[in-house]
């Protein structure tokens, strides 16, 4: 599924694009989202009948990330990220008190993947966790070992082929590229949202990702 990250504290702005997305088409509510507009603006989010990826990187000790994961029961996430290096007894926390799919952050998309890092090892600690699945950098994607874990796989840093700017992703796939080399769902932000006709934007996209897929 195609995800659009909404990172503004415009509520008005949100609830008129949302309403007007494609049914196919879900939302990402990041940190500043949420904490601007609050759980119970999600939650109303949520009655437009749109997929919401609650985008929160929860990380902290296992208690407290539990029973936060527990009071976001109500919003019931289509799906909730939480952050790998909190460690196994915090991630197992997050799942155990989890009524959604509970997925890991891996590395931010925003960092360099050629700096030493034990990528494979941290994947196979989130899927020991008994997780829903992780959040896959674009570098990471096509890797082997990725490939033969059946899982949710989320890759931000997607930028449409037309989408030329530069910006604070280190690495970056066009919606083709990723779901080719596995993502069961995308995350594309600014090629949308800083566009002078959003949903325009999406529906380039949709076609992008529908044409090459033929």
């Amino acid at each position: 599924m195609l995800y659009v990250a909404l990172d503004t504290k415009d509520a008005e702005w949100v609830i008129g694009f949302t309403k007007s997305l494609p049914e196919n088409v879900g939302i990402k509510v990041g940190l500043e989202l949420f904490t601007a507009l609050g759980p119970d603006f999600v939650l109303k989010l949520k009655e437009y009948g749109r997929s919401i990826f609650l985008d929160l990187k929860l990380h902290d000790i296992p208690t407290t990330v539990g029973k936060t994961v527990q009071s976001l029961r109500k919003i019931s996430p289509d799906m909730l990220t939480i952050h790998s290096v909190g460690g196994s007894d915090m991630m197992k926390a997050a799942k155990d008190n989890a009524s959604f799919p509970i997925i890991a952050v891996s590395m931010l998309s925003s960092q360099d993947y050629n700096s030493n890092y034990k990528f494979n090892d941290t994947i196979d600690e989130i899927i020991q966790c008994n997780l829903d699945g992780f959040v896959c950098p674009p570098s990471k994607i096509g890797d082997t070992h990725v490939k033969s874990i059946s899982c949710i796989k989320v890759v931000p840093g997607i930028r449409p082929s037309w989408y030329k700017i530069s910006d604070d992703h280190f690495i970056t796939l066009t919606p083709k590229e990723a779901i080719e080399c596995g993502a069961t769902d995308i995350v594309i932000g600014r090629p949308i949202t800083a566009s002078d006709d959003p949903l325009l934007s999406v529906n380039k996209i949709i076609r992008e990702i529908e044409h090459d897929s033929h």
